[in-house]
């Protein structure tokens, strides 16, 4: 029986998903060494992008047990038994002291299927790709404040112009609140800089990365402020042209599509709304665009204004859904805000949640 020459399966393989390519690892040597290169989970990823649809995207879920969370499951009932929930245990993490002291930890962010969390307190910072079950425990013993002595706020994001992924931390020392170190980690160097100290004031303990940029709201919220990973600096961002940003009230920030997203408390029509607003071209404050509106409520302000980051999803069905680190769910179709309750969970249980992309790049290949 003819087969096909190895430069065309290779070429097909490029286009097939990231669960078929697992499985497919199975099938001899060749195709698992070829699977498992860093050129083509590159390429593979590449080619990915241009393609409009959703199997890839999956919700991660950070608890006393990790679990990851199929889109499917989120649209129709987050708390629903069955397929579509994935245990997954992060190597080398913290768990006992993630149980004990929850809330100081956080999930950083998310970017082409690399997922960062960690505690800045304990000094704990990973980067892993649960899809591939991939992990690297990052070091952060570069601090030149006492772990009880500091703040801070933490950052993580791709810079296409070195191929490298980054991770942004910046400390306030308790005893000098106008001091700000600025510490830049590369992935592909493993290491930390320094870039000395800033004045800047930061609102948010973790940032939204978007166009290669991570951001943060400004004190108060009343801004918002952008650290560029390629030239290592940080800038304003331009909020909506039709707000004074004296009397703005800016909410969480998230990515939708990969455009960068805010909320902002508006009054419409004698009434107090929490409108999405999303900039449909990076940098130009002309391109803020409405996205969605939702009603200003006890429940929306509790779990929605008090958010550091949401994340728009799209379910099956078309309709567009919002996962807030809060761990509730917006359906803007039913209009109805929804406590998340994953299965397995107790009600005293605390996790933290992101959606993310299955993809084949490992933090090992750096």
């Amino acid at each position: 029986m003819a087969t096909l020459p190895d430069d065309i399966v290779y070429e097909i393989l490029q286009y097939l998903p990231v669960t078929s390519l697992l499985r497919f690892k199975c099938v001899s040597k060749s195709w698992k060494t070829f699977i498992s290169s860093d050129s083509f989970a590159k390429t593979h990823y590449s080619i990915q992008q241009t393609k409009l649809h959703h199997d890839d995207e999956r919700v991660f879920v950070l608890s006393e047990t990790s679990l990851i969370v199929t889109q499917q499951t989120i649209a129709t009932n987050f708390a629903t038994k069955g397929a579509g929930v994935i245990g997954f245990e992060i190597p080398l993490f913290n768990f006992q002291r993630f149980y004990y002291f929850p809330t100081i930890y956080n999930i950083v962010d998310s970017c082409h299927g690399l997922i960062c969390a960690g505690s800045l307190s304990y000094g704990e910072i990973y980067v892993f790709n649960p899809t591939i079950r991939s992990c690297k425990k990052i070091s952060m013993e570069i601090s030149p404040y006492p772990i009880e002595g500091i703040s801070g706020s933490l950052g993580f994001g791709y810079d296409s112009l070195s191929n490298d992924y980054k991770i942004v931390k910046i400390n306030q020392s308790y005893q000098n609140t106008k001091s700000y170190q600025i510490w830049v980690y590369s992935l592909r160097k493993n290491s930390w800089k320094s870039l000395g100290h800033s004045t800047i004031s930061l609102f948010d303990s973790i940032g939204t990365y978007a166009s290669g940029n991570i951001h943060w709201r400004r004190q108060n919220a009343k801004g918002i402020v952008a650290f560029d990973l390629a030239r290592e600096n940080f800038k304003e961002i331009g909020i909506p042209n039709e707000f004074d940003e004296d009397f703005i009230n800016l909410g969480a920030m998230g990515i939708h599509k990969d455009c960068l997203c805010i909320h902002i408390l508006e009054h419409i029509t004698s009434s107090i709304s929490l409108v999405i607003w999303k900039m449909q071209e990076y940098g130009v404050e002309k391109s803020w665009t409405k996205l969605l509106i939702l009603p200003f409520t006890m429940s929306t302000f509790n779990y929605i204004c008090l958010s550091c980051k949401f994340f728009p999803l799209v379910a099956e069905d078309g309709t567009l859904l919002t996962l807030y680190d809060k761990n509730c769910l917006w359906n803007d179709s039913k209009q109805t805000l929804v406590k998340l309750e994953p299965r397995n969970f107790t009600k005293s249980s605390f996790f933290r949640a992101i959606n993310f992309k299955q993809t084949l790049i490992s933090p090992l290949s750096f």
